[in-house]
């Protein structure tokens, strides 16, 4: 048997999504709907059909369980990009602050 949570059914339709880090954006893509197979607080195995907001949610939790970051779904210019803006706030922070 798979370890849950898991996607045992992805809309093949992709919606995409803005995130934010430190109001810096980028686009996700992720499925419009999803099937998803879970344990619950009794350790059942249960099954979950999300669209729209729950079904996002859901896949970007699941990313965390993987150990996946926004940063990791983006290319690396864009990657580059963001970080270069997040050390230019951190250091407009840092100066502030003395």
């Amino acid at each position: 048997m798979a370890v849950l949570p898991v996607i045992i059914a992805p809309d093949p339709r992709l919606k995409v999504r803005c995130q934010a880090v430190e109001r810096i954006d980028a686009e996700v893509r992720r499925a419009a709907a999803i099937q998803v197979r879970y344990l619950d607080r009794q350790g059942k195995v249960r099954e979950l059909a999300a669209e729209g907001l729950l079904a996002t949610c859901i896949q970007h939790e699941m990313d965390h369980l993987d150990g996946v970051l926004f940063v990791d779904h983006i290319s690396a210019l864009k990657r580059n990009i963001i970080l270069r803006k997040l050390t230019k706030m951190k250091r407009a922070a840092d100066e502030a602050a003395d």
